[in-house]
């Protein structure tokens, strides 16, 4: 998990604390959620993408779910693989 979190904190410029912290700036809540649909497409559960995350995991499924939303809105549907 932490080698695609770091990734994802790379493109935003956060570290893995910061993103698995309670901070709630909407740049990094943006990363988290991105950070947490990377885990989700590489097959990791709610539970332990939430777990490490620090997050439950029905929040894990509503940020993936918004941030597939906000993807498609966008235009971005399809989505990468972080490996």
């Amino acid at each position: 998990m932490d080698k695609v979190v770091k990734k994802v904190c790379m493109r935003h410029g956060y570290s893995i604390t910061e993103l698995r912290s309670q901070g709630r700036s909407p740049e990094l809540i943006l990363a988290r959620k991105e950070a947490m649909t990377e885990l989700r497409k590489l097959d990791f559960s709610y539970n332990s993408i939430g777990k490490y995350m620090h997050r439950h995991h029905s929040t894990v499924m509503n940020a993936i779910d918004e941030d597939t939303r906000r993807r498609t809105k966008f235009g971005k549907t399809t989505l990468k693989k972080v490996s």
